[in-house]
């Protein structure tokens, strides 16, 4: 599998009941997370989220599949480079 760089966009729209579970999955990702990015308050209580990621492809799609399994969120991801190994 293939190294990746990619990003990844979490829309979340109860910051309230998401908090305590998103932080629990990024932290168990924090060995891939290069950058990390959050707007908070967009509309009511909506937020962004907005993540770089280096690392196994597997890890990465594994850490979007964690986030949109969390109530009240959704995960985009966009490959910016692959490496080949």
């Amino acid at each position: 599998m293939a190294d990746i760089i990619a990003g990844v966009t979490i829309l979340v729209d109860d910051r309230k009941s998401a908090h305590d579970d998103l932080n629990a999955i990024l932290s168990n990702y924090a060995g891939i997370i290069a950058g990390r990015m959050g707007i908070p308050h967009l509309h009511g209580d909506r937020s962004v989220i907005a993540l770089i990621l280096q690392g196994d492809e597997t890890a990465i799609d594994s850490l979007v599949c964690e986030l949109t399994s969390v109530e009240q969120t959704r995960g985009f991801r966009t490959v910016l480079a692959r490496f080949e190994s």
